[in-house]
Order: structure tokens, then C-alpha cells, then sequence
């Protein structure tokens, strides 16, 4: 009789073990970004202040122009008038100064009555009564005596002086009012007759019309990065994380080394 072979049988215990892992494809050296503590500059319009960690720049806010962002004063000017503006100042005509700041003489004419800024020129002939005229944001009325202009109202902007209507129009937005179209930043213009985009942000949930900026995406479109065992990926909007759960490690499992033969 033939003894029977026993193979021992017996259970051995594995780990899985489940790592989050990712690549930093991502990342993007921030260069020439050193600065000081409450620094601002301007890149083209936009207001920066440099950041607390002291290693980047922060957009404050879009000015309306390069022209009116003033790293100096830490913020966006306010135009007094828009290129091609005119005002008589007095005899003097003067038009609009580049940096939208002053005014600039352009000619002298024979008298005040002779000044026409809405026709940005020294007229031959004085104005008639009643006339009226628009003198930088002055909705200005010729007087009885010919002898110059009287003021009938002040407008909002130059750009809101009607000569047809002798009235000022009603301002279409406030002034540095922002507000946001999908993704595109818009500001009120300088002459307050409507938006006019000044920046493209990221994504429409990046723009900001409070702060009158488009904000930093949290993280990049595609992104992953690790939160513990948990997979994180940035979200469509950019403007945070969604996490994945990575499910939890098996705690045992057991394999069957060998089984009994007869």
C-alpha cells in the first residue's frame, strides 16, 4: 500500500500597497519674479503689487490704457479727457494732452467768442447767441453780448456733450466700473458711453469684476497632484482641486501556496 504524499498547505500574506504618484510636468519657473515688499509696476495695463512671498507678481487691477496705470501713485489714473477732446480756455484753444492728464494750447484766437471747441477751431466770426457749444465736459451757451461763453451745464465726460440735443447724455456705466463678459474683462471707457474689454482671462470663473482683474488660475487645466493617498485634479474652471478617491489599500490578501496531491 502506497503511502499518500501530503504537500503542507499554507497561507501567505501579501500587501498591496497603493501610492499616489505624479509627474511635475506642470511646473513653470517663475522668472525675474523677485521683488520688494509693497513694490507695484505696470505690465502694459495692468496693475501689479508684488506678492508677500516676495518671489511673484499679483495683478491689482486693468487700467483703461498703459497710459493710465502709474506704478508710483499704486494705482489706475482716472482720465480728466480722451485724445481729440477740446476745451476754450478763454481765448485759448486746447486740446486734450497725451497722458489724458492736461491740457495742451493749440491756438489763441481773437476773442473767447471766437474759441469753438466743438469745432476744435478759432472761428472768423464771434458766436451768435445762443449758440452752444461743448468746452471739454461744459455744455457752454454763447451770451447775449457776444463777448464769450456762459456755462449751462457740466456733464459726466466730454465724450456725454451734446451740441445737437444742448444736453448732456446720461453715462451708459461708472466710472472704473468693471464687469465681466464669459471671460473677458470689460471696464467702463473713459468717456463713460460703454464697456470696452480690457483683459481675457483664463477661464469666466477667473474674472473678477469686483476686484476689476482677472484672478490667477489655482492650478492648470489637466493638472494632478497628490493630497495624502487621495488623486487630486484641477478643475475645469481653474479655480481649484477636484479629488478622486484612491480606494483604500487591501489590508490581506492570501494565496494558496500548494495544494494537497493524493
Amino acid at each position: 500500500m502506497k503511502a499518500r504524499a501530503w504537500m503542507p498547505w499554507f497561507a501567505v500574506p501579501t500587501f498591496v500597497l497603493l501610492s499616489c504618484v505624479v509627474s511635475d510636468d506642470f511646473h513653470i519657473a517663475n522668472e525675474d519674479a523677485s521683488c520688494l515688499s509693497s513694490q507695484f509696476r505696470c505690465a502694459g495695463a495692468e496693475l501689479q503689487q508684488c506678492a508677500s512671498s516676495l518671489d511673484q507678481w499679483e495683478t491689482m487691477q486693468v487700467c483703461s490704457s498703459e497710459a493710465m496705470c502709474d506704478p508710483a501713485a499704486g494705482k489706475c489714473l482716472d482720465a480728466l479727457c480722451q485724445l481729440g477732446d477740446r476745451r476754450c480756455n478763454a481765448a485759448v484753444l486746447e486740446g486734450c494732452a497725451a497722458d489724458q492728464q492736461n491740457w495742451t494750447p493749440e491756438a489763441t484766437c481773437a476773442s473767447p467768442a471766437h474759441c469753438n471747441a466743438s469745432q476744435g477751431m478759432c472761428t472768423d466770426a464771434p458766436c451768435t447767441p445762443g449758440q452752444v457749444q461743448c468746452s471739454g465736459a461744459e455744455l457752454q451757451t454763447c451770451k447775449l453780448d457776444q463777448t464769450g461763453w456762459s456755462l449751462t451745464s457740466t456733464c459726466a465726460s466730454p465724450a456725454l456733450c451734446d451740441v445737437t440735443t444742448k444736453s448732456c447724455t446720461a453715462p451708459a456705466c461708472g466710472a472704473n466700473q468693471y464687469q465681466c463678459s464669459a471671460g473677458t474683462l470689460q471696464k467702463c471707457n473713459d468717456g463713460r458711453t460703454g464697456f470696452v474689454p480690457v483683459s481675457t482671462c483664463a477661464t469666466p470663473a477667473l474674472c473678477d469684476a469686483v476686484g476689476g482683474k482677472c484672478n490667477e488660475p489655482a492650478c492648470k487645466a489637466g493638472e494632478q497632484r497628490c493630497d495624502g493617498s487621495n488623486l487630486q485634479t484641477c478643475n475645469p474652471m481653474q479655480t481649484g482641486w477636484v479629488t478622486r478617491a484612491v480606494r483604500p489599500p487591501a489590508k490581506r490578501a492570501t494565496i494558496n501556496a500548494a495544494a494537497a496531491t493524493f
